[in-house]
């Protein structure tokens, strides 16, 4: 017996129990109630973080037993045929959960089923949950007979790239493979929505849908004006270093009502066209093949790149297959604004392991400094937040150049630990 949310709980054949335990739920149960009890401020810091990797580990390897039996539970409609729900109901019912994510996990669990050999690698380690979960996320009746027929490759693709590469490798393939993407662009203003509740408090809660080119205008948008923000609370933290620096969600929330204040105090009869309305990354391989993205790398629906494509201002950037741009040398040391685009185009954002501020966030940082005859050259610069920045610069702490990847570079701690840097854009 096992008690959760002050309800009991057994895996017997009685009445009313959970039934039998062919996988020895009850005694993980047991351990997993064990390791919650844990007072982690009694361990060492090692076996903490040693304890958060396992756990994850654990969690991910849960998760893939969940999707498989309720993938199969919904198949054969075990739940309908028994208690009168359907499996996603049921779940939220009987384990107490949110309907929402109940018929989230559900749906997962049943695009998962469509591929079976990818499957089947969750037993084995070589693929995680979180790729299951891209995998099922991209997946559609259109597109789900190709990505059958390359399930070896996306299992193979798992061990040879980081995750964060995987996942945006996948969503492309998945777009390529069906020409409409996940979803028909042709159907993005109708799909479009924005809901606004009064939550009778002083505050109000949005909740909405944007396709098409107003998914990018507005995502570029809001990201530009929040860096602005940010600026100027960074500014406003040298002043008093005591200030708090508010949180991404919170500058996007002022960024917004900025944006509406703006727009509410332009006068459309005695003002220019506005700014750029997007920033798109057009490249073409060498069998002639155009692909359109935004500057993080996410590809954009071709409906929508055509309507933000008409009357365009094209600004041509050399790059070489690496994705290597642009040089100034010593005659200036501050990257200038073409260099921090082609910067933002080849990393994406911060390029320190495990973070993802965006490219406004970040110092063009030189390699080696400027200071050590560095050059204002983007093949030796790289993306780095303040914060990474000014890791990086910290006693104990060397970097190299990647001898195996060119324009990547490696982090040694204090301890001899080697860091590999990570670019957050599809690989050229």
């Amino acid at each position: 017996m096992f008690i959760y949310m002050g309800r009991e709980h057994m895996f017997d054949g009685s009445a009313g129990s959970l039934g039998p335990d062919p996988f020895g739920m009850g005694s993980l149960l047991e351990d997993a109630h064990k390791a919650a009890s844990v007072n982690p401020a009694l361990e060492t810091e090692r076996t903490l973080m040693g304890a958060a990797v396992a756990l994850e580990f654990a969690r991910e390897c849960l998760e893939a037993a969940q999707a498989r039996v309720l993938g199969h539970l919904s198949s054969i409609g075990a739940t309908d045929a028994e208690l009168g729900m359907r499996t996603g109901a049921w779940l939220s019912w009987e384990a107490d959960v949110g309907r929402r994510q109940a018929r989230r996990r559900v749906a997962a669990a049943e695009r998962l089923c469509w591929f079976r050999e990818f499957s089947d690698e969750l037993a084995t380690g070589r693929v995680r949950f979180c790729h299951a979960e891209v995998l099922a996320s991209v997946a559609n009746r259109r597109n789900r007979d190709a990505l059958r027929e390359v399930q070896g490759v996306l299992v193979d693709w798992a061990s040879e790239y980081d995750f964060e590469r995987w996942a945006v490798l996948v969503r492309q393939l998945a777009t390529d493979l069906d020409q409409d993407g996940s979803f028909d662009p042709g159907d993005a203003p109708d799909r479009s929505r924005l809901r606004l509740r009064d939550n009778l408090d002083g505050t109000v809660e949005l909740k909405g849908l944007l396709g098409g080119a107003g998914a990018t205008t507005v995502t570029q948008g809001l990201e530009a004006i929040a860096d602005e923000i940010f600026r100027r609370y960074r500014a406003d933290r040298e002043q008093d270093p005591d200030l708090p620096m508010p949180s991404r969600a919170r500058l996007m929330a002022e960024a917004l009502a900025e944006a509406v204040r703006r727009a509410r105090a332009t006068d459309l009869g005695a003002t220019r066209s506005p700014a750029v309305e997007a920033l798109l990354v057009i490249e073409q391989s060498d069998d002639s093949t155009v692909r359109v993205s935004d500057t993080s790398g996410r590809s954009v629906p071709t409906q929508a790149a055509e309507a933000l494509l008409v009357d365009p201002q094209l600004r041509m950037l050399l790059i070489d297959g690496d994705r290597n741009p642009l040089r100034m040398g010593r005659s200036t040391r501050l990257a200038t604004t073409k260099q921090k685009q082609a910067l933002a185009v080849r990393d994406g954002g911060c390029v320190f392991p495990g973070c993802d501020a965006p490219p406004g966030w970040c110092d063009a940082h030189h390699e080696p400094d400027w200071e050590h005859g560095g050059s204002t050259d983007v093949d030796k610069m790289l993306l780095l937040c303040r914060h990474h920045h000014g890791v990086t610069h910290r006693k104990g702490w060397s970097r190299y150049e990647d001898p195996e990847h060119d324009q990547q570079w490696v982090w040694v701690t204090p301890g001899g630990r080697q860091l590999h840097s990570r670019r957050h854009r599809r690989p050229g």
